[in-house]
């Protein structure tokens, strides 16, 4: 069984790992760097260790292409989705790894983690970029009611409607999809006024 090193400690995976079930922890991490260990963990948990090179291969390249130099953009991640509250994403988040990771600027500074929405925060920001997952998007109505959300409307990314919309597992979870990811991040960023 693959399990998340991030679901640890968990008494069910232990209990499995005790009926005799062999149990790997794959690592997490929120940095591009993360990716190849995570792929090699699997490949050699799979019996797939060329297969996982192979791959770890054409990774590293994907990684080698995405730009270094840094971009002043200023991007506010939303975490959105069905039935919780809306919140944006801080410091040391998977969110603010893949921000980064496009050498661009998380707008959200000062605090870990997700927080809570505040109009003041979200105003303050100055964000130029605004980004949400495709389902999150849809969950507020589309465009219309994320552009009403308080604070937006005061960044130069709300008076402008500059949004990008993601698939949240490739962008964030650091993954065989995360440099793609990145760099269709990157090259939105590059294109804003």
């Amino acid at each position: 069984m693959l399990a998340s090193a991030q679901a640890q400690p968990s008494l069910v995976l232990h209990k499995v790992q005790a009926s005799g079930v062999k149990v790997v922890n794959v690592p997490g991490g929120e940095s591009l760097s993360a990716i190849d260990n995570k792929v090699a963990v699997i490949a050699e948990a799979l019996g797939k260790t060329a297969a996982g090179d192979a791959l770890r291969q054409q990774l590293q390249q994907q990684i080698a292409a995405i730009p270094t130099q840094p971009v002043a953009k200023r991007v506010l991640f939303i975490l959105s989705h069905g039935g919780m509250n809306t919140l944006v994403a801080g410091q040391h988040t998977a969110a603010d790894g893949a921000i980064r990771a496009a050498g661009l600027q998380n707008a959200m500074q000062g605090f870990d983690h997700y927080r809570a929405m505040s109009q003041e925060g979200v105003a303050a920001s100055q964000a130029d970029l605004v980004v949400i997952s495709a389902d999150g998007l849809k969950g507020m109505g589309g465009e219309a009611g994320l552009w009403k959300l308080p604070g937006l409307a005061q960044t130069p990314g709300g008076r402008h409607k500059q949004l990008l919309t993601i698939d949240d597992m490739a962008l964030l979870g650091f993954g065989p999809r995360t440099p793609q990811a990145i760099i269709a991040l990157r090259n939105k960023a590059e294109q804003l006024p």
